[in-house]
């Protein structure tokens, strides 16, 4: 606006003034506005490029469940586990989760704490049936709209199938498939932790090394397994049998009676004792061994486990020195 040239200095030239400079702040303002519009638009591309093609799935879920917003992704692994993401979270993987209870605990516990929660859940994927290891954060975010949460969801299943490769080689050996002696020791220990009573039976191979000597360390092997295997019958599934070293196994079994310890004993003799049909050379042969078991029991016998396979081992020896193809109990 302009004033009137013999105005400039009057009362109505201070008013020209003060209105031009408030439209010189205005238009200001607008101009920063429209920059500021801008920049959001520029850093709103640029989070919906980095969420969209992000390599770790990601979700933005409302309270309710609803899921709003899935990369791609995300929309890969729901793809790739039979689920679809118009679904709410995370009813559209109850279905497919092999403990249901640790995934609500894991949702309700960052709803209702507010903080940051993370948990590795096993799936099974309805296309190939085969089991998903999935490693799920969620971050509870408030916004004025309400409570969102972000969920990230890694597919773990590679460096979980390692680990059980590691443990499968580490706790088992690989002619027999039993617990090795570490396998068994860890199982043992945890019996005695928790104070769980149970017999030990240790059983001592009687004419192997013949075997080995004669047929060859593939009739030995061969024998291993099937004395193994023998053993196994005897049991029942949650009895631990292991091969303790060479041709020692050990048999532990938790909350028995000794008249059914007894009975297993005599059956542990009965089928190690079988003979193994083998073929060397177009010979048909039937090869044998027999056992040699002590049983030693906790906590009657002792209270640690090197006391204990120290009196199972006592037990045994007497067996060796005296019939052998027999059982005893270690005495006080």
């Amino acid at each position: 606006m302009r004033s009137p040239a013999n105005h400039k200095e009057s009362e109505i030239g201070q008013v020209t003034k003060s209105i031009n400079h408030l439209l010189d702040k205005t238009q200001s303002l607008f101009n920063q506005e429209r920059e500021l519009r801008k920049a959001i638009s520029v850093l709103e591309q640029r989070f919906r490029l980095m969420f969209e093609r992000a390599s770790t799935p990601t979700l933005l879920v409302k309270s309710s469940g609803l899921i709003e917003l899935a990369n791609d992704a995300a929309q890969d692994l729901l793809v790739g586990l039979n689920v679809s993401a118009e679904e709410t979270f995370p009813e559209c993987l109850m279905p497919l989760c092999k403990s249901p209870d640790s995934l609500d605990s894991l949702i309700n516990d960052a709803t209702n704490q507010g903080q940051v929660k993370q948990m590795e859940i096993e799936f099974e994927s309805a296309l190939t049936h085969l089991p998903v290891w999935l490693n799920i954060v969620i971050i509870p975010t408030e916004s004025e709209e309400g409570l969102y949460l972000q969920i990230f969801i890694n597919d773990v299943s590679y460096r979980r199938n390692m680990i059980n490769e590691l443990k499968q080689k580490a706790q088992f050996d690989p002619l027999t498939n039993l617990n090795n002696r570490y396998g068994a020791e860890l199982k043992l220990r945890f019996w005695l932790d928790n104070q769980i009573p149970f017999a030990l039976l240790l059983v001592d191979l009687d004419k192997f090394k013949p075997i080995n000597d004669i047929y060859g360390h593939n009739a030995g092997d061969e024998m291993l397994k099937h004395i193994a295997a023998n053993l196994k019958e005897c049991v029942r599934n949650d009895d631990l049998v292991a091969r303790w070293g060479g041709d020692e196994f050990i048999v532990a079994v938790p909350h028995i009676a000794k008249d059914g310890l007894q009975k297993i004993a005599s059956h542990l003799v009965a089928k190690t004792a079988m003979p193994m049909p083998y073929e060397k050379d177009n010979q048909s042969l039937e090869l044998k061994v027999s056992a040699s078991i002590g049983i030693a029991c906790y906590p009657d016998h002792a209270e640690t486990l090197h006391e204990l396979i120290e009196k199972a081992d006592n037990a045994m020896y007497s067996v060796k020195l005296a019939t052998k193809n027999d059982f005893a109990f270690y005495h006080l």
